[in-house]
């Protein structure tokens, strides 16, 4: 059990750095509004995500003995539920399982306020990296010292600095 759960988590951290690259180059690459990016991102995992939710709440109710609702604060927990907050925060899950979801999440509201509040797109692509490094490094050290949790967001940016190399040209000489 514990090699099948390794390799679950090896597949998270796989997806985490790939979507790393597809999320950062829609980011930085289209020219759409920030809320189109956003409202993109949501559709593709939202819906699905509540439909699960109201199925694993309406089993909770029709077979109490698996109900993961609190006996007090069931609305809270339900909107923290349906807002992905599980797993980036201590707040207790419905859909267990779904605890990636919520770093794809903050994920996607990183990169949105990236769009819309700084110049990084702007910035040269080594300034890029060199910032992204710098990124990974505290997301590192916050996540060994502060909060495991936090560290997790660092798999995006291999993924990301994986996006800006391939757009670069790079002119290699043949050997001769």
């Amino acid at each position: 059990i514990d090699g099948a759960a390794n390799v679950g988590y090896l597949g998270v951290e796989v997806f985490f750095v790939l979507s790393g690259f597809l999320v950062y180059g829609v980011a930085i690459g289209r020219h759409d509004s920030t809320l189109s990016f956003l409202r993109k991102r949501a559709s593709k995992v939202l819906p699905t995500f509540w439909f699960v939710l109201v199925i694993y709440v309406v089993i909770g109710v029709v077979v109490p003995g698996y109900s993961k609702l609190p006996r007090t604060g069931v609305l809270t927990r339900l909107l923290a539920n349906a807002a992905l907050l599980p797993g980036v925060y201590a707040i207790p899950a419905i859909v267990t399982v779904a605890w990636s979801l919520s770093y794809e999440a903050h994920y996607y509201g990183m990169m949105a306020a990236v769009r819309r509040f700084t110049t990084f797109r702007g910035l040269a692509p080594s300034k890029r990296m060199a910032l992204l490094v710098v990124v990974m490094m505290a997301f590192l050290g916050i996540g060994a010292t502060v909060d495991g949790r936090l560290g997790l967001f660092a798999l995006f940016i291999p993924g990301m600095l994986a996006w800006e190399v391939s757009q670069l040209k790079l002119k290699i000489p043949m050997l001769t």
